[in-house]
């Protein structure tokens, strides 16, 4: 699941001036550059998704959800936030905000399902990044990646598919492992 959603922000960091210059409202090296250093600073508000899987009604399933319903929504309304200049901040800055989220929410279901064994089971699941950044490589190497507008709906729908797991496949229950 996680190889799917962190798509967006892994994108948005890697584009967000390139992606920005394609649009004749947004075409100032100094505003995107202050919109990605703001963005990178929302990024590193990821302990707020944690915070939130501390609330006593909070769950992995309910947090992450939210994470990839506001990630569906970032990526399919994008091309609408590139006309005005403080809309596509907000959308930058909430992409970058979700991509720190996926640091801090995945060990935390770790950590619920498989306890003391969780921490080297990440070692191996974080693979995921790395996964995303192969992906992405073969997006920007394909004629595909012309299209900024696109590449965002394509992230869409990779969270979305990460939601229809989460929701349909996903059990998070204690597992015993020695």
């Amino acid at each position: 699941m996680a190889f799917l959603s962190v798509f967006q922000g892994y994108w948005t960091i890697n584009v967000l001036k390139a992606y920005g210059w394609t649009k004749p409202a947004l075409m100032d090296d100094a505003y995107l550059t202050q919109v990605g250093s703001i963005a990178a600073f929302m990024g590193a508000l990821r302990f707020l998704w944690s915070g939130a899987m501390d609330l006593d009604s909070a769950s992995f399933k309910k947090v992450y959800g939210t994470l990839l319903i506001l990630q569906v929504f970032l990526g399919l309304t994008i091309e609408l936030a590139t006309t005005s200049r403080f809309r596509f901040a907000i959308w930058m800055c909430a992409m970058v905000f979700t991509e720190g989220g996926h640091f801090t929410i995945v060990p935390n279901a770790l950590k619920t399902i498989y306890g003391n064994s969780a921490g080297v089971i990440y070692g191996v699941i974080f693979t995921f990044t790395g996964l995303a950044n192969i992906l992405i490589l073969s997006v920007v190497r394909s004629d595909f990646a012309n299209n900024y507008d696109k590449v965002y709906i394509l992230s869409s729908c990779l969270s979305f598919v990460a939601l229809v797991i989460l929701v349909f496949g996903f059990r998070e229950e204690r597992l015993f492992i020695r």
